[in-house]
């Protein structure tokens, strides 16, 4: 049997990364509204009405932010700093997102962000596999 390693980090939020995962978010929901336009409407307001909530939870994200043009001064220094941490963040915030959303869409209680719960995971696999093929060779 051959053994592999998987090596990891754990990565933690920190404010830009919060508000440029809200940002990357939000643009996703608004695409998504309208690539659902007009041949699916009901799944296309679902998109623009996440987006809206994505919106007010960006712009109320720092109580620095009073008005709109504090907004534009806060996104551009988020947009004009960021390094490739922050985008690393950014991207570990939405693959947790996808992996929660995932788990509730199987209604799982299992946690899938957690790396150690996938092996558990995989091993439930083979059973339920073995269990298939011993219930097709008993018809």
């Amino acid at each position: 049997m051959i053994k592999s390693y998987i090596y990891a980090h754990s990565f933690t939020t920190d404010d830009s990364s919060y508000f440029l995962g809200l940002d990357k978010t939000t643009k996703v929901e608004l695409e998504l509204a309208e690539k659902n336009y007009p041949l699916n409407i009901t799944l296309s307001m679902d998109h623009s009405d996440n987006a809206a909530r994505l919106v007010y939870d960006i712009y109320y994200a720092d109580d620095d932010i009073v008005e709109d043009t504090d907004f534009i001064k806060r996104y551009n220094k988020e947009i004009t700093s960021s390094n490739s941490t922050t985008y690393a963040l950014v991207v570990a915030d939405l693959l947790d997102t996808v992996l929660k959303g995932y788990a509730d869409a199987l209604i799982i209680d299992t946690d899938l962000t957690n790396m150690s719960n996938l092996m558990l995971l995989d091993g439930m696999k083979k059973i339920l596999q073995n269990n298939l093929v011993l219930i097709v060779l008993l018809q």
